[in-house]
């Protein structure tokens, strides 16, 4: 999928989602909003999606060559997002991205979302072939992994070019195994000094 244009013209986003879109970008990119006739009165319950692709392209045009605008607005919809998941684990959260990403379109083809591949334990390959920006993506998937994470758990992201307007991301899952209270207790620096 080509990225920045829908799918199709009548493709509507849940209105939470794409007015948390919206909030969440950065100051010097609020008066496009207006410019572009967006606002939450003009789309009562949903949005177009080209509406909301339009206001993203332009903000990347902004960006001049910044990655970490579209990222941080990832980062920061991951926590709006959280509030509509209903999972324990990082996988589960992976796993079902692409039922959220359903739930949250209205006429989308159910071909266009999120697919989900564990390669290995540990070892998840992500693909997305979505119209938005692949930072915005990465920001959406290292904050949700960051939220859902077990306390002993790490992760990486490697985001891949795809194919074909596919694109990759490669998820390394590490569990570190907790001390022990014994092994923390052992440890000079688990005694407050006298």
């Amino acid at each position: 999928m080509t990225k920045f244009i829908a799918s199709h013209p009548g493709v509507l986003v849940r209105q939470p989602i794409a007015q948390a879109i919206i909030d969440l970008l950065p100051l010097h990119c609020k008066p496009l909003i207006g410019s572009l006739g967006l606002s939450p009165a003009n789309h009562p319950g949903w949005m177009h999606q080209q509406d909301l692709l339009n206001l993203l392209r332009q903000v990347e045009s902004r960006r001049e060559g910044n990655p970490f605008g579209m990222v941080s607005i990832g980062l920061r919809l991951a926590r709006v997002v959280t509030d509509r998941l209903s999972a324990d684990r990082s996988e589960d959260v992976l796993r079902h991205l692409k039922t959220f990403y359903q739930r949250a379109h209205r006429f989308e083809s159910p071909m266009i979302g999120w697919t989900y591949q564990e390669h290995a334990p540990g070892l998840l390959r992500m693909t997305s072939n979505t119209p938005y920006p692949s930072d915005l993506e990465y920001g959406l998937l290292y904050g949700l992994l960051q939220h859902y994470r077990s306390p002993n758990q790490t992760f990486l992201i490697e985001q891949q070019s795809g194919l074909g307007g596919v694109q990759a991301y490669r998820v390394h899952l590490r569990m570190h195994p907790l001390p022990s209270l014994w092994q923390a207790a052992d440890r000079h620096d688990a005694y407050p000094s006298l």
